[in-house]
């Protein structure tokens, strides 16, 4: 037998026990680390949501690290009635997702403003929302946009936080029980053993699905969403995919 067909047929096992790998521990949604970006564009999976756009979003230079590209958002203050802007991916079958893990790194670079994810996003009218805020003392907050009103903190809590140091966020969203973890990006330990900041049942509201949203102000990068467990690993960026394995090894 051939070197090449030998490659191709141990290839191919790899590649269907990656699949079956990836169908028994879960499914990844949606990822975008920006790297395939330009500098000073939007990023080609985002697209405006929603609220005051102020100074709009696109593709920067990591503060911290000019080699890494992430996702700057700038809409700071209301405009009018409108609260500040959000992004979101342009993919519209993503606002039948239901139940996901929803993970991402983000930093502010200044104290006084407020940085934002928001899941199970119908519209900008209708959404979850995690905060971090007030970064001197500290405040985390879970929180409800319905009928384009906010309907209050479902819960808050103190948890310091420092401008210039990028964080960590886990959000997971399960039925009515929501679970909310944090963590210093350069904090390699897994999620599954950081204790919850926040651990909630969300009940009385229609917030049952929807996308997820970069929103307010700051940095984002490594976003990823899944069912299960991930399928790729978050190191700084996303960790060698079986297209790139197919690519390099598949077909020679």
């Amino acid at each position: 037998m051939k070197v090449k067909g030998v490659v191709c047929i141990l290839s191919l096992i790899f590649g269907i026990g990656f699949l079956v790998m990836q169908a028994a521990f879960g499914e990844t949604l949606f990822k975008d680390d920006f790297e395939n970006e330009d500098i000073g564009q939007m990023p080609s999976q985002w697209e405006f949501f929603g609220g005051a756009e102020g100074q709009g979003a696109e593709v920067v230079k990591d503060p911290r690290d000019p080699t890494n590209k992430v996702f700057f958002v700038n809409s700071p203050v209301w405009v009018g009635p409108l609260p500040e802007g959000a992004w979101a991916p342009k993919d519209q079958s993503f606002l039948k997702w239901t139940n996901y893990v929803f993970e991402g790194d983000f930093m502010v670079d200044d104290p006084t403003k407020l940085f934002a994810f928001n899941y199970r996003a119908t519209d900008y009218d209708n959404l979850l929302h995690y905060n971090t805020r007030r970064w001197a003392t500290g405040i985390v907050g879970l929180y409800k946009r319905e009928k384009a009103q906010w309907t209050g903190a479902v819960t808050e809590i103190q948890h310091p936080t420092e401008a210039n140091v990028w964080y960590s966020a886990q959000v997971i969203a399960e039925g009515d029980h929501h679970v909310l973890k944090m963590k210093e990006a350069k904090d390699k330990t897994d999620f599954e053993k950081i204790d919850p900041l926040i651990e909630v049942d969300v009940v009385g509201t229609n917030l049952d699905s929807g996308t997820i949203n970069v929103m307010v102000y700051g940095y984002a990068d490594n976003l990823i969403v899944y069912v299960g467990s991930k399928d790729v690993q978050l190191g700084g960026k996303f960790a060698t995919t079986w297209a790139q394995i197919k690519a390099d090894y598949g077909h020679q």
